[in-house]
């Protein structure tokens, strides 16, 4: 039996409508998102996560024009997870939410005015020789700081399946979860 690195992971959303612009929009409480929920622009969302072991994390981005994004590690910790996530590792049983405003409090994701499927995708390994090849693969890709992009529509349709390949391969070292939601006017 493969052991779990990720016990839980979801895309949420504040409870009430507009609550972007309330100084604590998770204050009334969060619902989650799941493929099928619409989320309008100017909407927000956060990323909530716990660990089942530990295992050093990756957050990608997806775009609805399939373009991906490293969120964590990146260049200029954007997540604010740096302090919580030594060495980018999540420890057993932690939970995190991100982003992080930079005073620790709970943020958000904002959204713009594109419409589409919007996709987070969570990655834990343990595997140090499946780990490097995940970085390899992942240096590909811009973060959200840097000016480098992978807009190649095949690269984010492709992402799924090697991240499915490595998994298979690491055998227990490297768990990852998908979750998405549809980005409306």
């Amino acid at each position: 039996m493969k052991k779990r690195l990720i016990a839980s992971f979801q895309l949420i959303t504040p409870w009430l409508r507009n609550p972007c612009r309330q100084r604590d929009p998770w204050e009334k409480g969060f619902m989650s998102l799941t493929e099928v929920s619409r989320l309008p622009s100017k909407g927000c969302f956060a990323l909530r996560l716990k660990a089942a072991n530990t295992a050093k994390l990756y957050l990608i981005g997806q775009t609805n024009d399939n373009q991906l994004t490293r969120l964590f590690p990146d260049s200029c910790d954007v997540l604010s997870l740096e302090n919580s996530l030594a060495g980018g590792k999540i420890r057993k049983n932690q939970s995190i939410h991100a982003p992080l405003w930079d005073n620790g409090k709970r943020g958000f994701f904002q959204l713009d005015q594109r419409t589409g499927i919007e996709r987070i995708y969570a990655v834990a390994v343990s595997d140090p020789a499946i780990e490097a090849k995940l970085k390899q693969r992942l240096s590909r890709i811009g973060d959200l700081c840097s000016a480098q992009k992978d807009h190649r529509m095949r690269q984010a349709q492709g992402f799924r399946t090697e991240l499915k390949g490595l998994a298979d391969e690491s055998q227990g070292g490297m768990e990852w979860m998908e979750r998405s939601f549809i980005h409306t006017r």
